[in-house]
């Protein structure tokens, strides 16, 4: 397109120079001819202008349809991402880790259940165990939370492999928490026993030296 305005440009200018000059001819056939001239060179200039938009519009055209076609893959790709697939949702795992948030909050539950009815146990204790068994549960909640994320469609872009590295990695945290779980009621009571089994020794020795 700029070759055909540096051409309309060029004979332009020397039309225009041949105004000045006076020339052969007489002036009624100089404009004749010069407004021919100016006929032909606009032609020229706009045929020339309509092939290189025609160009343009066609360049423009395939990089539409080059951009339409990678985002109708892109598109594709990440909506499979967004699916979830029966390995992913059937993965053993899954039940394991539900299961084993569910034996923790009944674990604490009876747990505490029994403490209520043993001696010497106050209510700073009850409160004390309380607090423990709902910060645990807690963040049992959110692993579970996590999990339904991952192994529900359209809440994660991830591949398979992914999402069965997030359901691995929630297992080995529900792991950690079940066993902290076990561990601390088996302390627990072992110290509420201690105290009813010194308290017991107590009341015998008093009684074996007639102590008020």
């Amino acid at each position: 397109m700029r070759k055909y305005l540096s051409i309309f440009l060029v004979l332009v200018s020397a039309w225009a120079h041949g105004q000045g000059i006076g020339s052969f001819f007489s002036q009624q056939s100089t404009k004749k001819k010069d407004m021919a001239l100016q006929i032909a060179l606009m032609e020229t200039y706009l045929s020339g202008l309509k092939h290189g938009y025609m160009q343009t519009q066609d360049g423009l055209a395939n990089i539409h349809d080059l951009k339409s076609g990678s985002f109708s893959l892109n598109n594709n790709y990440f909506l499979s991402l967004s699916q979830v697939s029966p390995a992913v949702r059937q993965n053993p795992k899954v039940a394991e880790i539900q299961s084993l948030a569910a034996e923790i909050k009944s674990n604490f539950r009876r747990f505490i259940q029994w403490q209520h009815g043993q001696d010497l146990v106050t209510a700073g204790d009850i409160s004390y165990l309380q607090k423990v068994a709902d910060h645990l549960i807690a963040e049992c909640d959110k692993e579970l939370v996590m999990l339904a994320d991952v192994i529900s469609p359209g809440k994660f872009q991830l591949a398979d492999v992914d999402r069965i590295k997030e359901i691995n990695s929630i297992d080995a945290d529900m792991k950690d928490k079940y066993a902290f779980c076990l561990t601390f009621i088996d302390r627990t009571r072992n110290v509420t026993l201690r105290r009813q089994a010194e308290a017991r020794q107590q009341k015998i020795l008093k009684r074996l030296y007639n102590l008020q």
